[in-house]
């Protein structure tokens, strides 16, 4: 059986200025929907993340190197993308399941816990190892791109990989992670 590591991540949309997105209604007996009206702003300062995806980590992943450039370590590098209409600095802050020692932790459907590691960084680029202490990373106003159509591979990338022991055969561990772009 293979070894499964889940880091599910939320993508946390902050609108700035008082720019909303509207949210539309779920079919059923009734529905609700919201929308904002926005008066008095000619432009508007949005955030955006996009193309975050899913990361499955196996013992086939194959090894990936972390921020440090030392360790390698089986786990998934990726790519998403940042998108900021002014073209300025955004401030990126993951959050998740963490241990006392502020380590991420999956867990399992029996409720054991799997330290793993995540890093994140510029596309191309160094990463940071992200931990309780520094959960966060910046991109730069010259990273960050002002329309999504620009995105195309993306301008950040992610690594989610197995801690410093190997998980248990044949369990599977969950982390549902959730990622805030906010302006620097």
């Amino acid at each position: 059986m293979k070894n499964v590591i889940y880091p599910v991540l939320m993508v946390g949309l902050l609108p700035f200025v008082g720019a909303f997105a509207a949210s539309q209604g779920l079919i059923g007996a009734s529905s609700t929907a919201t929308y904002s009206n926005t008066i008095g702003e000619s432009s508007q300062r949005q955030i955006q993340i996009l193309n975050l995806s899913d990361t499955i980590v196996t013992p086939s992943s194959g090894r990936v190197q972390e921020a440090n450039g030392l360790n390698t370590r089986i786990g998934v590098i990726d790519r998403f993308c940042v998108v900021d209409t002014a073209g300025g600095t955004v401030k990126l802050t993951f959050t998740g399941p963490q241990n006392a020692s502020a380590q991420w932790v999956a867990r399992s459907v029996a409720g054991t816990d799997y330290i793993y590691v995540i890093n994140a960084g510029i596309a191309n680029g160094p990463m940071t190892r992200l931990s309780g202490a520094v959960a966060s990373i910046t991109v730069p106003s010259n990273r960050t791109v002002t329309n999504p159509s620009a995105c195309s591979t993306g301008n950040m990338q992610k690594l989610a990989a197995e801690g410093d022991a190997a998980p248990t055969a044949g369990t599977t561990y969950i982390a549902l992670m959730t990622v805030v772009a906010s302006p620097n």
